[in-house]
């Protein structure tokens, strides 16, 4: 087990592998993208990740948190 959370770097590298495959609960995954993203600076790939993962699943209010976040940040909507 691991004693510390995963890097930005290495959270996304682990969600764009489980992107490229059949992973059942896409949305997870892109929310999980989209937070590595922001973390990283790169605002804008985040936004897309996170507006995505939140139209797959729309009652989930984190990722309009996160993706608002990120719009705030990037300088816009």
């Amino acid at each position: 087990s691991r004693s510390q959370a995963l890097s930005p770097e290495d959270a996304l590298a682990a969600a764009s592998r489980g992107l490229a495959t059949a992973y059942p609960e896409r949305e997870v995954l892109l929310g999980l993208r989209g937070v590595a993203l922001l973390r990283l600076g790169r605002y804008r790939e985040a936004v897309e990740a996170l507006r995505e993962a939140e139209r797959l699943h729309p009652s989930e209010p984190q990722f309009r948190t996160l993706r608002e976040e990120a719009e705030r940040k990037r300088g816009g909507g």
